[in-house]
């Protein structure tokens, strides 16, 4: 039975007819909870967009509510909000293993389970040594899934994420025709991507020249697989993550053997569901019309669990491409990164109204022979500060550098300062400071800097200069912030 919470709670049971509410389990995990009840019904004025249900083995949040004619469809995703609450402007993890990969991004409390099959080491990143910009661990963990080649099934309540991989489901030995155990069967076919011929390339040297199979490949730098047709249709290619012939030459065998048979998918109504049809079974489907029997893999199981008479499962040849399902997170990321490309153009306009003069004053850069050569600060008393190739003067008056004192200061964790008495001769001087970060030591291995801000106070009266610093933590596998254990700030100070 399903059930509303309320408080954190399954509280309020949502009574639907059973043929009137499913569970779509998808090959990449990403589950959905879609049922049906009149607009009169009692619970109807529970539910409302993010509210919680759950069907008594998972969580799930009502993210869609469609009311017409009487009736009200709700659809409803996984409860995934603990692997949105993280967020990292940049991440990138190098020679790491799936375990080790999951345990630098998950949610307190979350566990990880059948990943000790998964021993292959790999790099999580956009691009060749540049890291996921703006992502969540949820986006991460994607990421993740079409790196090493597995899917993940999410227990919500019991904060378990569980590893599948697809490729160690070997034919079960059960056939399924249209004659003995489906109901219908509907067929979808598409060659778009077909091919017969891969030309494989990995990473490319300093030269520019990619790792090839050639070396483990008889030489040739491309492999064939005529399971479909004997013609040959080649297609290019390319992966940096591959560095060595052998693993590029394997990955590539992979890739070649789902572009080389036609990508068909078959939805049957399962009569007789048994415990042998489910999600990444492979069975083989005996297509009676066209003659063929081909090895098909589960990837989709639209469940009734209170009305199984109902259930049906998707086959295709080739299950789904891991990479598609980066597309709605991709998404995500990009409606991001407007958002800082919006705060960057904001930062660009307010350094022209500064240079235009908005607070006073404004900037003035001399061109000779279409070079700049000569940048005026002309302030709002009428001064003019002048750098050029002679140096740097303020009213004609150059500025002459006597004094120059550099050293480092401790920040009190509590207060976020720390205080450095200068020497005496730097009374009477106008003084410019210089500051950066010497070191920052963390309390646990687990916590890391989101950022820091530097600023300084000079105290001319008594001769001290205050370093302020606002440093951020976050630990993240807690996933929550944090303070660091010592903080040693660096500072070069020049008088004239």
């Amino acid at each position: 039975m399903l059930k509303i919470y309320e408080d954190g709670v399954p509280v309020y049971p949502l009574n639907v007819r059973a043929p009137d509410w499913y569970i779509e389990h998808k090959y990449e995990g990403d589950d959905i909870l879609k049922f049906e009840i009149p607009d009169t019904h009692e619970a109807y004025k529970h539910l409302a967009e993010e509210v919680r249900i759950t069907d008594g083995a998972n969580r799930y949040a009502v993210k869609k509510i469609d009311e017409h004619g009487g009736y009200v469809n709700v659809e409803c995703a996984l409860d995934l909000d603990d692997w949105r609450a993280s967020f990292w402007r940049s991440f990138r993890t190098t020679n790491s293993t799936l375990q080790q990969v999951f345990d630098k991004i998950k949610p307190s409390g979350w566990v990880l389970t059948g990943a000790e099959g998964i021993t292959q080491r790999a790099t999580i990143e956009a691009s060749e040594g540049k890291g996921l910009e703006n992502v969540t661990a949820e986006s991460v963990l994607s990421k993740a899934a079409e790196v090493y080649e597995v899917v993940f099934n999410f227990d919500v309540p019991g904060k378990e994420v569980k590893v599948i991989d697809p490729a160690k489901y070997v034919p079960s030995g059960d056939y399924v025709t249209d004659e003995l155990n489906l109901k219908s069967v509907g067929f979808v076919g598409n060659s778009s991507d077909f091919a017969t011929r891969l030309y494989a390339y990995g990473k490319k040297d300093s030269d520019g020249n990619p790792v090839t199979i050639s070396s483990v490949n008889g030489g040739k730098e491309y492999i064939d697989n005529h399971q479909y047709s004997d013609r040959i249709v080649s297609v290019g290619w390319s992966d940096e993550r591959y560095t060595v012939p052998a693993n590029l030459l394997s990955a590539a065998k992979k890739r070649l053997d789902e572009l080389s048979y036609p990508v068909r998918s078959y939805e049957c109504d399962v009569r007789n569901f048994d415990e042998n049809m489910y999600m990444y079974e492979v069975v083989t489907l005996i297509d009676r019309k066209r003659k063929t029997r081909v090895e098909h893999r589960v990837i989709a199981f639209k469940e009734y669990p209170e009305a199984h008479y109902n259930d049906t499962i998707t086959l295709s040849a080739v299950p789904p491409k891991i990479e598609s399902s980066m597309k709605s997170i991709r998404a995500e990321i990009n409606e991001k990164v407007s958002v800082a490309q919006q705060v960057s153009s904001d930062a660009v306009l307010e350094a022209i109204s500064v240079v235009t003069g908005k607070n006073g004053g404004h900037v003035k850069i001399d061109m000779v022979d279409g070079n700049p050569e000569v940048l005026r600060v002309q302030h709002s008393d009428g001064t003019e500060t002048v750098m050029g190739k002679n140096g740097v003067s303020r009213g004609g008056i150059p500025y002459q550098y006597g004094l120059t004192l550099n050293g480092t200061v401790d920040i009190d964790i509590e207060t976020g300062r720390g205080v450095v008495q200068l020497p005496s001769l730097f009374s009477d001087m106008d003084i410019d400071i210089l500051l950066g970060v010497q070191s920052i030591e963390s309390v646990g291995e687990s916590d890391v800097v989101q950022s820091i801000e530097n600023s300084w106070e000079y105290d001319q009266e008594e001769n001290t200069l205050t370093v302020i610093s606002d440093c951020k933590m976050y630990n993240i596998i807690e996933s929550a912030p944090t303070t660091a254990k010592s903080i040693k700030i660096s500072y070069f100070i020049t008088g004239r």
